[in-house]
């Protein structure tokens, strides 16, 4: 009977990472912190636009009107 055959404290190698599969891992995070900033910069322009209460828009209008 072999002595080995019951071991069960024996953990298995971690898999080698490839570089194509790193390059991916990295993809993935500076895609998701872009895709965090999107969001951020979306929410502050709605709250921006609401605390100026249209008057953003107003002001397009009038600047339109008088270039044209």
């Amino acid at each position: 009977m072999s002595q080995h055959a019951d071991r069960t404290d024996v953990t298995p190698a971690e898999p080698v990472e490839t570089p194509a599969e790193r390059t991916h891992r990295f993809l993935e995070l500076g895609a998701a912190l872009v895709v965090g900033l999107a969001a951020t910069a979306t929410a502050f322009a709605a709250y921006e636009s609401g605390s100026l209460g249209g008057d953003a828009i107003a002001g397009y209008s009038e600047a339109n009107n008088l270039t044209s």
